[in-house]
């Protein structure tokens, strides 16, 4: 974010239930965080520390754009693979603003109900034919942690939409 979002005036995080990433985006006047629903982890609904963080409860697909204009930066962060229609979601996010940093799990297998994901072996190949026609600026896998095992890989994407 810091790399691809040092300029931004406005940030939008989506799917942001729990903990907002963009609360660590302090030097982003305007942000904005939508999400379906807002949970802390052991289930209560979390109140709302971060004053400079404006909560919206709302489906992302039909979550209309303040103003009609783009955020300068948004970020979504393990996703796209709770969606039913990920490419409409994704060609959404990057349409949503300047510049997208998105993450998804790379090349996870059925995880079954303890992540509830709706995708499962998501790589750049899979992402690609998902944003057609958009293509990113950058990308790169990540690894969590000590572990080099398929579930602890992130797939990070990078797009420029102005």
């Amino acid at each position: 974010a810091m790399q691809f979002g040092k300029d931004a005036k406005s940030s939008i995080e989506v799917g942001c239930a729990s903990d907002p990433f963009l609360k660590y985006l302090s030097w982003i006047d305007e942000r904005t965080c939508v999400a379906p629903y807002f949970v802390d982890y052991d289930g209560k609904t979390k109140n709302d520390t971060t004053a400079a963080i404006t909560r919206v409860t709302a489906d992302f697909m039909k979550y209309e754009l303040p103003n009609n204009e783009k955020f300068d930066l948004l970020i979504c962060s393990q996703v796209l693979e709770h969606v039913p229609d990920p490419s409409s979601f994704m060609k959404k996010l990057i349409d949503t603003a300047k510049t997208s940093v998105i993450s998804v799990p790379f090349d996870w297998g059925d995880c079954g109900k303890v992540c509830n994901h709706v995708t499962h072996h998501i790589t750049y190949e899979v992402l690609s034919k998902w944003s057609a026609p958009h293509k990113p600026i950058y990308r790169a896998i990540v690894t969590e942690g000590k572990s080099a095992g398929s579930k602890s890989r992130r797939l990070i994407v990078v797009y420029k939409n102005e």
